[in-house]
């Protein structure tokens, strides 16, 4: 089980576009194979300068491998994000469901130090598909994790990540830094 924190900065770091807390319990099934599930809560900066907020929950199923001092992984992510939202002109509240499938891979390189590097692309597919579109967005990710012990670490990152297949496709650009805190390393 583990929880952890995430600030995550845009505009050339001169703006915090979202932080969240996560908690989350893994299960080892077998050798390099992990099933978890998790829980996030956002607050997400808006337009208008203000936050709202979005629960989102997840179910992982991830494969790692380690060949020498890399360590490379795929997970697979079955995720369904609650947003809250206010229209102000309109009075009116109201909740919207997206749901994805989201499909990762890393590489991580990890020798005996405590400073780890690595990369990471992903892509997320809405269950929507709307208009056709099978993919709509595409992350990819480059940092170094910091692990003082077993139980703790901190994570520094870039993230380029940008909408496919719209008619005007947003690009970020997006600095994080996350702190993790691991209870113990997988369910017995």
């Amino acid at each position: 089980a583990s929880f952890n924190e995430t600030l995550r900065f845009n505009e050339n770091m001169t703006e915090l576009d979202n932080f969240f807390s996560e908690a989350g319990i893994e299960k080892r099934i077998i050798k390099g194979i992990n099933l978890g599930f998790s829980y996030r809560f956002i607050n997400k900066r808006e337009l208008d300068q203000s936050y709202s907020s979005r629960h989102r929950y997840f179910l992982d199923l991830s494969f790692k491998n380690k060949i020498s001092d890399f360590a490379f992984s795929y997970r697979t992510r079955l995720q369904s994000q609650l947003n809250h939202y206010f229209l102000p002109s309109e009075k009116v509240y109201g909740n919207t469901p997206q749901n994805y499938w989201r499909n990762k891979v890393s590489i991580k390189y990890s020798p005996a130090k405590k400073y780890n590097p690595f990369l990471s692309a992903e892509i997320w597919h809405p269950f929507s598909y709307a208009k056709g579109i099978l993919i709509d967005n595409l992350r990819c990710s480059a940092g170094v994790q910091y692990e003082p012990d077993k139980k703790n670490s901190i994570e520094a990152s870039y993230i380029f990540q940008k909408q496919l297949l719209q008619k005007n496709p947003e690009s970020d650009y997006i600095f994080s830094i996350n702190y993790t805190f691991a209870f113990w390393n997988s369910l017995p």
